[in-house]
């Protein structure tokens, strides 16, 4: 039998967004200082300069009020100063500035659900990681590590009972936040967050494991009458 030790991993985070603006004549000098102020917070970000990098992305906010990415930026300055409240706040604000089905939106949207459900499990709010990490297989069914993500925290959460207060010991607290992992390319893996979950009853570990099957199921289907649809006609001799 695998002990709960081996089950509870970290869970991984993703890092700040940098804005991207067509330098067309119509655009505002405004919104172009808003632009250069939010990757000048990202480079700060990235050197691990939380409260320089929240000045920017503020100074950003002032120019683009209404940018998503700017909100979800400010929230992981919020969480890199281990200010998770506020950063929750953030991503919750970011996900409302971004409805539409763009890819923009959507990408916005995911990362902010990703982390916000990152936190909550960290703060042993299994349930509502969980239904963060769900809405966000949503926007990428094919994200492996929101599935990863979501595995841990159901095999972590379902192992707990008399180990927990030594387990606490041995991997010094709980509810300890790590800084995100560096962004590049809006591709990377980020490192995972350590997370000690709490019970979870067979049912709804089963009922989460199968939605994620038919979740893979249902891509893989689609995928294979994509390639029906690209594979060339018999030829008719």
């Amino acid at each position: 039998m695998i002990g709960k030790n081996a089950l509870i991993q970290n869970l991984e985070l993703l890092s700040v967004l940098t804005v991207s603006l067509l330098l067309a004549n119509s655009a505002h000098a405004g919104e172009l200082r808003g632009v250069i102020k939010n990757n000048q917070g990202v480079s700060r970000y990235d050197k691990g300069r939380p409260v320089d990098s929240y000045d920017f992305f503020t100074d950003a906010l002032g120019e683009l009020p209404y940018a998503p990415e700017v909100q979800y930026n400010i929230g992981n300055a919020f969480l890199q100063m281990k200010d998770v409240d506020r950063a929750v706040k953030q991503y919750d604000t970011a996900i409302r500035l971004a409805p539409s089905e763009s890819k923009r939106d959507q990408e916005v949207r995911f990362r902010s659900l990703f982390n916000k459900a990152a936190i909550l499990a960290s703060q042993n709010k299994v349930e509502e990681a969980l239904t963060n990490y769900q809405q966000a297989l949503l926007l990428k069914p094919d994200s492996e590590e929101t599935k990863t993500n979501m595995e841990l925290l159901i095999q972590g959460g379902s192992g707990g009972g008399k180990g927990d207060k030594e387990d606490k010991s041995k991997e010094g607290g709980e509810g300890e936040q790590q800084q995100p992992q560096k962004f590049e390319n809006q591709q990377q893996k980020p490192q995972p967050q350590p997370y000690k979950g709490k019970d979870l009853s067979k049912q709804d570990v089963d009922r989460i494991l199968d939605e994620l099957k038919q979740q893979e199921e249902q891509i893989r289907a689609k995928q294979q009458r994509e390639g029906a649809k690209d594979a060339p006609p018999d030829k008719d001799w």
